[in-house]
């Protein structure tokens, strides 16, 4: 069973008050206390303590395997937790997937999970279950006219990145109060992520996402607040911009920053890189699987 470092606190940014990152100007619509969770004999989350403030974004971070996608999955109940889960004002936690989903919550999965024997359009149907979802299926052409394009066609069909704009437009046909996205880049060339990001932030200007994402410059782009997590701990939580300003905090707990050892030319790369962390120094790598977490 993993071991919790007796100094895997949380740390709270200056300006940040305990985890309510509007500074106290409206109740969180999210508030996680004391959450665990054990997959198998694994201990993964140890007590998450944090907060998402409402009509902003906030990016759940951290290295490989400390458990982002397992919180992800928590608060849908698609896992079993201990701990409570209040969500806009109400306790959510013996709550079945459905009611959770029902109440406001919807979910992109990191490995997309479009139904590829279905057209497009089959699968954007298949996710207007609200009376909503009819007016907001323009909206959804709008942020990503592939998708009407290719409505007749099977969605095994497309690309990596058309399947995540699949995805995506299957979230946002949910009228939801909290989106949660589990890695929209993971994958993708350079410029598909810079086509679903102009995205997100057009679709989620208005409205509470937690965000799992490895690329440090998309979610400098999309997100306001942060929350890192460490060996199943919140270690950080605070404003993005705070963060990403400490590069000793970024080299602790997200393993960027550093700079790595000359080469044969002799000159040093730096592993901030392009924003996203390498994979060879255990830091969260462009395939993050969680490691089971």
């Amino acid at each position: 069973m993993m071991e919790v470092r007796e100094d895997a606190v949380a740390h709270t940014a200056p300006g940040a008050s305990g985890g309510d990152a509007s500074g106290g100007a409206a109740a969180p619509l999210l508030r996680v206390k004391d959450l665990h969770v054990h997959r198998g004999e694994a201990h993964i989350l140890h007590g998450l303590d944090f907060e998402v403030a409402p009509n902003r974004v906030t990016a759940l971070l951290g290295r490989n395997g400390v458990g982002k996608t397992t919180t992800l999955l928590a608060l849908l109940g698609l896992l079993p937790s201990k701990g409570q889960i209040e969500f806009d004002g109400e306790d959510i936690s013996p709550q079945p997937t459905h009611r959770r989903v029902q109440g406001g919550l919807a979910y992109v999965p990191e490995d997309r999970e479009v139904f590829t024997q279905l057209t497009v359009e089959e699968n954007l149907r298949l996710a207007m279950q609200w009376p909503e979802s009819e007016g907001r299926l323009p909206m959804v052409h709008d942020l990503f006219p592939e998708l009407k394009k290719r409505s007749a066609q099977k969605a095994g069909s497309l690309s990596g990145g058309q399947q995540q704009m699949l995805a995506l437009g299957r979230a946002l046909l949910h009228p939801a109060k909290l989106l949660l996205i589990d890695e929209p880049t993971k994958g993708l060339a350079p410029i598909i992520i810079t086509e679903v990001v102009a995205a997100l932030s057009q679709a989620t200007a208005d409205s509470t996402v937690l965000l799992v994402e490895q690329n440090l410059r998309v979610a400098e782009e999309l997100a306001t607040d942060a929350v890192v997590l460490d060996e199943g701990q919140v270690a950080w939580r605070g404003r993005m911009d705070a963060m990403l300003a400490d590069a000793d905090l970024k080299q602790s707990l997200l393993g960027v920053g550093r700079a790595r050892p000359a080469g044969e030319d002799g000159r040093t790369r730096s592993a901030e890189g392009d924003g996203r962390a390498r994979p060879d120094e255990g830091a969260d790598g462009s395939e993050d699987t969680e490691g089971g977490a």
